[in-house]
């Protein structure tokens, strides 16, 4: 939660504040091709946070299930090809940082994981921030990585390739770097249509409340199990019973789709 915060801030001012005058990464090829000490801030920092993740996930918790390892790859591949960019300092490292600003979801959903485990989750709290969830994912994650790409990442390889300016090295950086990026797209996309299970599991609770309080704990038991099974999480049949569903359950919204 504490590094998408940083990260969303960082690629704010990275974006619209660093450039002299009027001129941002959306209207001045300058700004864009030229790295500043934020943009090297920004990358290190992620990469602290993707190094110290994977390290807890491989050797404190030992995760084993499909989304823990979905997560290590991640983390590897991003901290891996962050570094590498950092060898020519120039628009990748931008880019880089602007991808960041996608982390602005995971606040939402790490706040919706805080609800839910105290107890909130029948509250106007918990559905509002699902439908807030639902909206930055949408604009914030999916509609700004679409549009960064193609607006600004395949005209800089297209220039980089036709001009011949690009080398053998920084080519398999940058596909390196396109290969994150299209994945992060298929998974973010994948997540999107799971989120929008889930809000529509929220809104059929919404309008259709159960009168028993038993009953209705446990609608929203079996609602975290299923996201937990299709996110890669263990099943109902676990030995340990409700606390490994509910710590799946949670682990699973949070870093599935809290993810670059």
């Amino acid at each position: 939660m504490f590094h998408s915060v940083g990260c969303v801030l960082i690629s704010t001012l990275a974006i619209w504040y660093v450039c002299p005058g009027e001129e941002t990464v959306f209207n001045s090829e300058h700004c864009l091709n030229t790295v500043r000490h934020i943009h090297i801030w920004s990358l290190l920092h992620t990469c602290g946070y993707f190094l110290s993740d994977f390290l807890v996930i491989w050797f404190l918790i030992k995760g084993d299930t499909t989304l823990d390892i979905q997560t290590l790859w991640h983390h590897a591949l991003g901290a891996f090809v962050f570094y590498e960019t950092l060898l020519f300092m120039d628009f990748c490292v931008v880019f880089g940082t602007m991808l960041l600003f996608t982390e602005i979801s995971t606040f939402f959903l790490a706040i919706r994981y805080f609800l839910y485990t105290h107890d909130l989750s029948q509250s106007f709290w918990y559905y509002g921030n699902v439908v807030v969830t639902f909206f930055v994912f949408l604009i914030g994650r999916l509609y700004y990585q679409i549009y960064i790409s193609l607006y600004l990442g395949v005209p800089f390889l297209y220039d980089e390739v036709e001009q011949g300016k690009i080398r053998p090295m920084k080519m398999f950086i940058v596909l390196q770097m396109a290969f994150i990026v299209i994945a992060s797209l298929i998974l973010n996309f994948y997540w999107f249509y799971l989120m929008c299970k889930m809000i529509f599991r929220v809104l059929g609770r919404m309008l259709c409340p159960k009168k028993d309080k038993e009953e209705a704990i446990e609608l929203v038991r079996a609602d975290q199990l299923k996201e937990a099974g299709e996110s890669g999480g263990f099943g109902s049949s676990d030995e340990h019973g409700n606390e490994r569903i509910q710590a799946t359950a949670g682990h699973g919204t949070i870093n599935e789709l809290g993810g670059l």
